[in-house]
């Protein structure tokens, strides 16, 4: 897969992830597809979603604890074969609180297949994210 379009699609996904748009966000991710937040600290939910049922569980479980959340990307870093590193930063706030929150920044390695978002490692701590990655210093700040 080319460099431009794994680079498209990771921005036609945070664009509707933003937008709120879950069935858009959907269609985007491959039916076997894979969300991992094994390694994001602190999540209260189980740890891996598969499928389409499961990104719409976790989408739902992260996007209803906020009365808006966005995510800004501030580095897609390109990986051999089929995988992106994107970091980047979230805000919102939070549905009961109302309290502005950010969080970042966050690391998520993306796979992709056919086409279609695969599977999503995400990590609190980017420097884990960079070395699941395979990436030396001087490489995770080579692409933006």
């Amino acid at each position: 897969m080319e460099y431009e379009e794994k680079l498209n699609l990771t921005h036609q996904s945070y664009e509707a992830f933003n937008r709120n748009d879950r069935e858009g966000l959907l269609q985007l991710y491959d039916a076997d597809c894979e969300w991992d937040m094994s390694n994001f600290a602190g999540w209260p939910e189980k740890q891996v979603y598969r499928g389409r049922e499961g990104l719409a569980d976790v989408f739902e479980a992260w996007l209803d604890a906020w009365e808006d959340f966005s995510y800004e990307v501030k580095q897609v870093v390109n990986l051999p074969g089929s995988r992106v590193l994107v970091v980047g930063y979230g805000r919102g706030h939070g549905r009961h609180s109302g309290a502005e929150v950010e969080l970042g920044p966050i690391g998520q390695i993306i796979d992709f297949r056919g086409g279609k978002v695969l599977r999503v490692n995400t990590y609190s701590d980017v420097e884990e994210a960079r070395n699941a990655a395979g990436l030396s210093e001087q490489d995770a700040h080579a692409d933006s």
